[in-house]
């Protein structure tokens, strides 16, 4: 009888059975083998004779491991030969053979973990572990594939998330199957970084010892005057210093019946005597017919007792007015409306209103929720040598905004590219750009005054504005804080050569924010701060302060609240630093406000991209997302240490008119669509088609490709420009007709709107360049004037005898003009009495 077999291993096995001689065995073997031929045998002795049944065993050697074998005992007597049945056992495999191979980084927080095994004939399970110290492996996950089969070198992986930037990772790879358990060598790795850890210290501030005094004359009220963007207004004969060189707009505080003086450039020299103004007011018409009516929004706060309401500043508590309500009769002329408190919303600052005769205006003022937190409130930092002398970059590279909309905060993550909140910058009443929009850096108020750059441009998160169109003016859902968050360009250095660099992650669980590390609120606030200690910088004290996600859905994921600092009204878009291990103080959130908590929103690969995208527009004054990027993607592919990249062109249009691309070592020209295979990893310069008809020309873009990647990246013609559009693009930096740049603004504050200086040729950014008649001269029977012509523009000299609107009539014409050039009107036959006299220009 064949019995199972014992004591098998990987090359060796006990055959066992049992035989009754009957008598005396003459023979006794075991046969063996792959199949039921049984190849081989190996006799048996010492069997003692009898009729009693005897156990045998026989160990075999030099067996294939993880392999079946046949075998049965073979018995011979006298009286013949008797074969047991056939058995099958299988040798043990050897145990697995495996190779660690080093992690590919996939993103921000994963990587793919790499090995081979070779399961040597056996069935091979397949696990990765890892850890940050090199000794213990807490985490492990399955391979793929799993398990390993057959005799041949697999390469096995597993990809593993929620990683954390600047750590260490160890890992390795770990086969099990019947024949043992081998593990590999311990390897390394760091997942993919997007923080940038490169800062700069910026350069000396220049000179700051320019000065102006402006002195009025008025025989009414209160006068005043300001900076355009400061909130504060200066008495007549004030004297404002410490400034660098530079031109500022100055405007004066309106005054109810009279005309106060046009808003003006001025140069400030440093080291140079003050620059002394003197202007009058005017008295203007009594009697008017224009109107005032003022919406206040949102609407929940405007009915009821303790309601929102308005009235013009100065005037008695009895002239409070609901929102809506209309105050008619109005001099033609600016006036500056104040509003009444709310409990829970903050006071409007005084805005300046300008009512046109025979028109209403009706402009809207938002009351923001009131900053209700708990916590320490930052406190000003004493001096600006403690600003400028700062190494540790707590809060050297911090700076104020200014704008029609108020002051708020910011601060530079590259040369030219300041980071704020996306509230800042986007006006929810206009749903468009904020107006007059400053960038005043490191501005320590009453000490150092910086010349004030104004901004190219800038970027907001996809959806930033749609979201804030679908919700109530003054109120924010976490869904709009969660994408509050704005990059700002210029077309020089807004840090004087310095940037702080950034702490980006895309974990939920943000490794920084969330860290034991010491962590600093930083800005300019306004509200409830002493005004000598407005528009200086103000800090909290550094402690490890605890922050909490608003959610992990990933709408609102990159939010965080705290309730252990607080801040208030100016320092929205300021930055929330955290200490890096190098001691190092880097931005690693933007300061959003908040009632009742400490809203910041974390910056991420999104952000990361705005400030990119920023910074390339800042060089090349050229769009990065409309007509340049306007979406991409990285796929991960097997391509043998290759990449690939994929490009896309739109629109459809510029396709169908011949756009196409390249990189700028390949040929031959790609078709949209078409995918370029076997790059070695490196950067390269993406071309475009030129000259194709109807519309602009592309800039060449710098794409990086990486080793298995596809880089899938959109690329949008934008249509040709008008030249208007062209107009606007040379002075505003867009051909948009919004914002700055739109037809009914009066970007310089001329009185000119930008429809009528494009109509005039004059330059819409300067209030000294604006369409107005020279020398009027009178003789016996002639009159004549002269005015700065411009090239393609018709001037027509009209007259009238009584100004009413249909009288006026044609004397003289000349034009279009060939090219700038001085232009004098004459009419030679006067009226004998009186006459008006006007000259009407006409624009391309």
């Amino acid at each position: 009888t064949t019995q199972p077999a014992s004591t098998i291993a990987g090359t060796t096995a006990t055959l066992n059975g049992s035989v009754n001689p009957n008598g005396a065995i003459s023979t006794a073997y075991f046969e063996y083998g792959l199949t039921t031929t049984y190849t081989s045998s190996t006799s048996i002795t010492g069997i003692p004779s009898g009729t009693s049944s005897v156990n045998v065993s026989l160990p075999v050697s030099s067996l294939t491991p993880g392999t079946d074998y046949h075998y049965r005992l073979v018995a011979e007597n006298g009286a013949g030969i008797t074969r047991g049945p056939d058995a099958i056992f299988t040798t043990l495999p050897l145990p697995p053979i495996v190779t660690t191979v080093a992690a590919t980084p996939l993103s921000t927080t994963s990587a793919r973990l790499n090995g081979t095994v070779r399961a040597q004939n056996g069935s091979a399970a397949v696990t990765f572990e890892w850890g940050t110290d090199g000794v213990n492996f807490p985490n492990s996950l399955a391979g793929t594939p799993t398990p390993v089969t057959g005799d041949t070198v697999t390469a096995v992986s597993a990809d593993v998330s929620n990683l954390q930037q600047f750590a260490t990772y160890s890992f390795r790879v770990k086969a099990t199957s019947a024949g043992g358990t081998t593990t590999g060598g311990v390897l390394t790795f760091q997942p993919a970084i997007i923080s940038g850890l490169d800062r700069a210290a910026s350069s000396a501030p220049e000179a700051f010892t320019g000065a102006v005094t402006v002195t009025l004359l008025s025989s009414g009220g209160p006068t005043g005057w300001r900076f355009v963007g400061d909130l504060q207004w200066n008495a007549s004969g004030t004297t404002v210093g410490n400034m660098t060189s530079g031109t500022r707009i100055i405007e004066y505080r309106p005054l109810a019946g009279y005309i106060q003086p046009p808003p003006e450039v001025v140069g400030i020299t440093a080291g140079q005597p003050p620059l002394v103004i003197n202007r009058d007011y005017y008295l203007a018409p009594v009697a008017g017919n224009g109107g005032l009516n003022v919406i206040l929004k949102p609407d929940s706060i405007t009915t009821g007792t303790g309601r929102a309401q308005w009235r013009l500043q100065g005037q008695t508590e009895a002239d409070w007015r609901d929102s809506g309500t209309t105050l008619s009769s109005l001099p033609a002329g600016a006036y500056l409306v104040e509003c009444k408190p709310v409990n829970g919303r903050a006071t409007p600052a005084v805005t300046p209103v300008q009512v046109t005769e025979g028109q209403v205006s009706a402009p809207t003022i938002v009351y923001l929720l009131a900053d209700l937190q708990t916590g320490a409130l930052p406190v000003v930092v004493p001096d600006f040598a403690t600003v400028t002398a700062d190494s540790s970059g707590a809060y050297s590279l911090v700076g104020q905004f200014r704008s029609h909309a108020g002051v708020s905060s910011g601060f530079v993550v590259k040369d030219r590219v300041v980071a704020t909140a996306g509230h800042v910058v986007w006006d929810d009443v206009t749903a468009s750009a904020v107006q007059g929009l400053q960038w005043l850096y490191q501005r320590h108020s009453g000490t150092y005054e910086p010349t004030p750059i104004t901004p190219r441009g800038f970027y907001l998160l996809t959806g930033y504005a749609s979201q804030r169109a679908s919700e109530t003016a003054g109120s924010f859902s976490p869904q709009s804080r969660n994408l509050d968050i704005a990059s700002v360009y210029f077309n020089q250095s807004a840090g004087r050569g310095g940037f702080t660099g950034f702490l980006a992650s895309d974990l939920n669980n943000n490794e920084f924010l969330l860290s034991s590390a010491n962590k600093i609120l930083a800005g300019y606030p306004i509200n409830d701060i002493p005004l000598i200690d407005q528009g200086r910088l103000h800090t909290t004290t550094p402690a490890n302060l605890a922050f909490t996600a608003i959610g992990s859905t990933s709408d609102v994921n990159r939010t965080f609240f705290t309730t252990t600092v607080r801040s208030t009204g100016g320092n929205s878009g300021g930055p929330l630093l955290v200490q890096h291990s190098s001691g190092i103080y880097y931005p690693a959130a933007i300061y959003l406000g908040g009632s009742g908590q400490t809203l910041v929103r974390a910056l991420d690969s999104a952000a990361v991209d705005l400030f990119e995208r920023a910074r390339l527009s800042g060089i090349d004054d050229q769009p990065h997302g409309t007509g340049g990027i306007t979406h991409s993607g990285v796929t991960a592919i097997s391509a043998g240490g290759y990449g690939a990249l994929k490009v896309t062109i739109e629109p459809a249009e510029a396709r169908a008119a011949g756009a196409k691309w390249n990189i700028s070592d390949k040929n031959p020209i790609k078709n949209s669509g078409d995918q370029l295979n076997a790059l070695n990893p490196k950067t390269y310069t993406i071309v475009f088609t030129t000259s194709v008809p109807g519309f602009q020309n592309l800039a060449s873009s710098d794409v990086t490709i990486a080793a298995n990647q596809l880089y899938e990246i959109t690329f949008t013609y934008a249509p040709a420009s008008s030249p208007q559009e062209t107009w606007r693009q040379t002075y505003f930096g867009t051909t948009s007709n919004t914002g700055n740049a739109a037809d009914t603004f009066d970007f310089d504050g001329d009185g000119f709107t930008n429809a009528q200086e494009y109509a005039a040729g004059t330059n819409p950014t300067s209030a000294g360049d604006y369409f107005k008649a020279n020398n009027p001269t009178r003789t016996a029977n002639t009159f004549s004037v002269s005015t700065a012509g411009k090239a393609g523009r018709t001037y027509v000299l009209e007259r009238s005898t009584t100004m009413a609107a249909n009288s006026w009539i044609t004397v003289t014409t000349q034009g279009p003009l060939a090219s700038d050039a001085a232009v004098t009107l004459s009419d030679a036959a006067t009226p004998s009495d009186a006459a008006f006299y006007r000259i009407r220009v006409t624009g391309p």
